[in-house]
């Protein structure tokens, strides 16, 4: 991805709307937009991965007649899952589901949640997989439901608001800590171009919090100073004891955070 010939693109063509990843919102507002004649862009539709609160402030903030919105879906459910009408973002939220779609927060228990608690998301739709090659005892697929293994909740309009990735989950002493709660709170130091946040082994407590950070050019502060601006934002359980200044983040194809790979690392 090449965020000024994006730009350029957009003035050439008079590009009215288009589909990006976060990381790619990230890039672009590094570039000088107030340069660009971006007048023709009305609406860009974020997915693949959470949009971090302080990207989207950005956007909002420089190029106002942009609107971001965001969707959510995965293969197994034929891509799209979640969609938001044109005019009705809510920030945080992925949308309501789309034309076709159920969806279900499921509790440990097997149990519906209430509506603005955290629970496993499931799909239900005719577009969704019959299952998985080779692996007919696959336990993704119960009931008709198609288990996500992503957390999130709805809230009274039906809104899906996904928190985390299950498998991303860090048990730090009998708590749960969501990786996407430590690095939002990173995100808005100034210094923070980019945080991931990962659990690696812990003896003491299971697992202990460890964060990924990417500094803007030019910034000096080191990491032991993220660690006292952890210790300072975040509550004891969540703030890392850890934090490694990385020139880049790990990203998969598609523009992900990588951190199977940072896991390994």
């Amino acid at each position: 991805f090449e965020p000024a010939g994006w730009l350029r693109l957009v003035e050439q063509e008079r590009v009215q709307t288009g589909a990006v990843v976060p990381t790619m919102l990230r890039l672009l507002l590094d570039q000088p937009l107030e340069e660009h004649d971006l007048s023709s862009l009305r609406r860009l539709g974020s997915g693949s991965a959470p949009l971090p609160r302080e990207v989207h402030a950005g956007w909002a903030r420089r190029v106002p007649n942009v609107e971001i919105t965001e969707g959510y879906g995965c293969t197994e459910t034929g891509a799209l899952a979640t969609c938001t009408p044109p005019g009705a973002n809510r920030v945080g939220s992925v949308g309501p589901a789309a034309p076709g779609v159920e969806l279900r927060i499921e509790l440990p228990d097997g149990s519906a949640a209430p509506e603005g608690t955290d629970g496993e998301v499931c799909v239900r739709t005719p577009s969704m997989m019959t299952g998985y090659w080779r692996s007919p005892e696959d336990e993704a697929l119960r009931d008709g439901w198609f288990h996500t293994g992503d957390i999130g909740r709805l809230d009274a309009d039906g809104y899906l608001y996904v928190v985390d990735r299950l498998k991303d989950v860090i048990l730090r002493g009998g708590f749960n800590v969501y990786p996407r709660d430590v690095e939002e709170v990173f995100l808005e130091h100034p210094d923070v171009a980019n945080c991931a946040v990962v659990g690696r082994p812990d003896p003491e407590h299971g697992e202990e919090v460890i964060a990924y950070v990417q500094l803007h050019p030019g910034a000096t502060v080191d990491a032991a100073a993220l660690v006292a601006y952890g210790r300072a934002h975040l509550s004891a359980v969540k703030y890392p004891r850890e934090v490694h200044l990385l020139d880049s983040l790990p990203l998969t194809s598609i523009g992900k955070l990588d951190r199977k790979a940072l896991r390994a690392g």
